[in-house]
């Protein structure tokens, strides 16, 4: 047992990396980022809001501001409703460089921006050709197949 507890001991030692260097953010950055996160809580009140504005003054780095966009969507959203809390971390996400899209995959289908030559565009490049539209068979109640009960025997 003691054999054991101490190869494995050993192999963690080797494999533990340590404290992970994160790049300092630039203090204009820095201030850019507070300022944006102070103005999403501006008029949201409570308990987390001075929380929140607490954790924004001691941020030191983007991620931390990362980790707390979670909160600032909760707290907005708890006040306001998830759509103006979408709309003020808007700006936050930018900065960030956030660059997933909440949209469901038909209504970004349906805002894809043409080509010059009429074609669909993503990201520079040009989109597949949607697939044919299936033609389905109109639903009723009537059944396409013969039973017994309704055959004349």
């Amino acid at each position: 047992m003691r054999l054991i507890t101490a190869i494995v001991n050993w192999v963690t030692d080797r494999c533990d990396p340590g404290p992970r260097a994160t790049l300092p953010t630039p203090p204009k950055r820095l201030r850019e980022l507070r300022s944006v996160s102070h103005t999403i809580l501006e008029d949201v009140r409570g308990n987390i809001a001075r929380v929140l504005t607490e954790r924004i003054d001691a941020a030191n780095n983007a991620s931390d501001f990362w980790h707390m966009r979670p909160r600032l969507f909760d707290a907005v959203s708890t006040e306001f409703g998830e759509v103006v809390a979408g709309r003020r971390l808007l700006q936050l996400d930018i900065m960030l460089q956030v660059n997933h899209d909440r949209r469901s995959q038909f209504a970004r289908a349906s805002a894809a921006p043409l080509a010059p030559g009429g074609q669909e565009r993503r990201r520079g490049r040009p989109l597949a050709a949607p697939a044919p539209v299936v033609k389905r068979r109109g639903a009723s109640n009537e059944s396409p197949f013969r039973t017994t009960t309704q055959s004349t025997i």
